[in-house]
Parts: C-alpha cells; structure tokens; sequence
C-alpha cells in the first residue's frame, strides 16, 4: 500500500486538472469519432502513462503495459506492423527493464527519480542515430508490405530511442516522442481520412 501512497502524493492540483482536462478532451473526442473501446483505453493509458512518467513516478509503466497491448492490437489491424513490432517486442520488454533501472535509481528520501539532461554532442549523435536507423527500418518495413513504411519506420526507431533515454532518465526523451506522436496521428488521420 506505501507503493501506491508513494505513487499519488506531491502531485499538484494543477497536475490533477490538467490531467483530468486531457482526459476529457480524449474521451470526447474518441466518442464523437466513433473510436471503439480498445481505442480510447489505448490513448487514455497512453496520456496517462505520460502524465505520470513526466513526474517520475514509477505507476506509469503499468500504464504503459496496458497502451502496448491495446495499441499493438489497433496497429496490427492496419498493418501498421513497424508499430506492433515497437510495442510487443520492444516496449514491453524494456517497460520491464525499466521498471527495474528505476527501482534501483529510486531516491528513498524524495520518492523521486533523478532527471538527467544530455550534451549537446549527444544530442546530435542521437540525432544521427535515428536519421541512420529509419533509413535501414525503412527498406525492411517495405520489404513486409507495411502501411507508411517511411513514417513507421521513423516512429519506430525514434521510439525506441526515446524509450532508451526515458529508462535511463534523460529529458530528452519528451522532445523525441512529442515528435513521433505529431508523426503518429498524421498516419492515423491519413487511416482515418481513406476508410
């Protein structure tokens, strides 16, 4: 029970609000779209996961397990393959990786995790990574007849690398995955606009 204690207290009522307002914002958009259930329980869990994470708290990886699943099953629907790849074989795994990384990095006197922030050289050569890495997911994804192949591939490898900084407690990682989610719902519009 002092985990879920752990888990809710410092967090503000502006937290709280602004979750609640996203929430809401989500829920009425996906009803108003007609989304199915597993839908809108994906992108709730998936916001709340985000929510939570931002605040380093560790809750948010079973958030997380929850949107895998349920957005896996959506992707592979659509044959958005370079996704079901991302979230069974990868994000599941190193959600229990990172489970584990936090719990060892765990502040016992705050209750927090320490944040770290990369150079700007990083900053670059992970930028060169992901550039790299799509080019090379790209020719594969083709090569299984995924949807969007270029696209896939970018939310891909930029996921996963965003995952990585996440577990390892870098900033950046919101920047990356910001990217990749305006990526995501440019592929989900374009599903949306052609059905």
């Amino acid at each position: 029970m002092n985990f879920l204690k752990d888990q809710f207290q410092d967090l503000s009522p502006k937290f709280w609000i602004t979750l609640c307002l996203v929430s809401a914002i989500i829920i009425t958009s996906s009803v108003y779209a007609k989304s199915d259930w597993l839908s809108i329980i994906a992108a709730l869990s998936g916001i709340i996961y985000a929510f939570f994470a931002g605040k380093g708290k560790m809750i948010c990886f079973l958030f997380g397990f929850v949107y895998n699943f349920a957005y896996a099953y959506l992707a592979y629907q659509y044959k958005l393959y370079g996704d079901v790849i991302l979230n069974l074989a990868f994000y599941f795994p190193i959600g229990i990786y990172g489970v584990i990384e936090w719990l060892r990095n765990h502040n016992q006197v705050k209750h927090k995790i320490n944040i770290l922030r990369l150079s700007n050289q990083m900053r670059v050569i992970y930028g060169l990574i992901v550039i790299v890495l799509t080019l090379l997911g790209t020719k594969f994804l083709i090569s299984i007849d995924s949807n969007y192949p270029y696209a896939e591939s970018f939310i891909l490898v930029s996921s996963i690398v965003a995952f990585f900084l996440q577990v390892c407690r870098y900033k950046e990682n919101y920047f990356l995955i910001t990217i990749v989610n305006i990526v995501s719902i440019g592929i989900w519009f374009l599903i949306s606009t052609s059905t």
